[in-house]
């Protein structure tokens, strides 16, 4: 779960890392701006790639970025 704290160009979040918890904080510079919910409705759980790629100021949906994928032994080539 990551919480933002920070409203505007400034960005603090608070993450639980599976053993501890993690506080950061980004600030973007000149014009540039988070794709970032506008109302709860917007809210999802979303994954760590997915959080990267917020932080670096994309959209959580990038639809030409390669998609994890679950072997099983039905995709394999094994």
């Amino acid at each position: 779960m990551m919480k933002r704290i920070a409203e505007g160009a400034t960005r603090i979040f608070l993450r639980y890392d599976q053993n501890g918890f993690i506080l950061a904080t980004k600030k973007l510079l000149d014009d540039m701006k988070f794709q970032w919910p506008r109302t709860p409705d917007e809210v999802k759980e979303i994954s760590f790639q997915q959080v990267e790629w917020l932080l670096q100021g994309l959209e959580i949906e990038q639809k030409k970025a390669h998609h994890q994928v679950k072997i099983n032994h039905e995709n394999s080539c094994f």
